[in-house]
């Protein structure tokens, strides 16, 4: 089994071994950064949150390849840091007035509370905690 097929596979393994209140999670972030994106391709905010997925996917999986499935993984999520301020300075002329917009407002809250997640396992992991 190659590589990337290998990471992918113990990427989804770890996903299944998890609480079934954080595969919910896990689950609601795909939905929002993968599949939603996919309704509003003709908006730019739409392509950046695909795009911004897609890499944190391939360094997710790369973590994986090397560290397998811990608490490190919180890193995979640092192309939303750009992508959160992004939004949500284009978030005002949005709006809620349009399911674009609470699309778009529902990845800026959800994708900023997996921030302060990964921020916490990030640090328990750099600080020795399983």
């Amino acid at each position: 089994m190659n590589r990337v097929l290998r990471s992918m596979t113990d990427f989804i393994a770890g996903i299944r071994n998890l609480h079934p209140l954080w595969q919910l999670w896990v689950l609601t972030l795909v939905a929002l950064n993968f599949a939603g994106p996919i309704f509003f391709l003709d908006q730019t905010e739409a392509i950046w949150i695909l795009t911004a997925g897609m890499l944190g996917a391939s360094i997710g999986m790369f973590l994986v390849s090397i560290q397998g499935f811990n608490r490190l993984l919180g890193i995979m999520h640092i192309p939303w840091i750009p992508l959160v301020i992004y939004l949500f300075e284009r978030f005002q002329e949005i709006g809620l007035n349009s399911y674009f917009g609470i699309w778009v407002g529902m990845v800026i809250l959800f994708n900023s509370i997996s921030l302060i997640i990964d921020t916490i396992d990030v640090s328990r992991f750099l600080f020795s905690e399983a």
